[in-house]
């Protein structure tokens, strides 16, 4: 059995045998079944948003001039669309009450996993008007493409 190493520039490639454990693949994607990746896509943009949510809500001291719960309106358009990004996703259809209220549950609870994170954050803390407001934004976003699946179906 040989064994060799090969490489210029301090990297090396091994050949010859190599064990099964080397082949391990790193990413987590590559061991979904065929076509998982394609029901995974349309997720992307809530993700992306909900990652930007996370960011935004973990800046330290922030320092906003603006009228006392007028943030709540920021909090309602920010889950608002979240909801929509979510709804649209889970390509929501009318009677599928088990998707509606598990896109709302999920909504609230990353709602409220948002807020008691910035229990951690300084200058920051959890309120709950804002998980309200947050949790309200949300329905709000997935009613906003409930009915208006509704309408163009209405219209065709």
């Amino acid at each position: 059995m040989k064994l060799s190493l090969e490489g210029a520039g301090g990297a090396v490639k091994p050949t010859g045998y190599q064990h099964p454990s080397y082949r391990v693949k790193f990413l987590p994607l590559t061991n979904l079944p065929a076509g998982a990746h394609l029901r995974l896509l349309p997720w992307a943009p809530a993700a992306v948003w909900s990652l930007a949510i996370l960011f935004l809500t973990s800046i330290p001291n922030p320092r906003l001039d603006v009228p006392q719960n007028s943030d709540k309106v920021v909090h309602f358009a920010v889950y608002a669309i979240l909801g929509v990004l979510c709804a649209r996703a889970a390509r929501l259809r009318r009677g599928d009450m088990a998707t509606l209220l598990t896109l709302i549950a999920g909504i609230s609870l990353f709602g409220a996993i948002d807020e008691g994170h910035q229990y951690f954050i300084p200058g920051r803390f959890p309120a709950v008007d804002d998980w309200v407001a947050d949790s309200i934004g949300g329905i709000a976003g997935v009613a906003i493409v409930l009915f208006g699946a509704f309408q163009r179906r209405a219209d065709a």
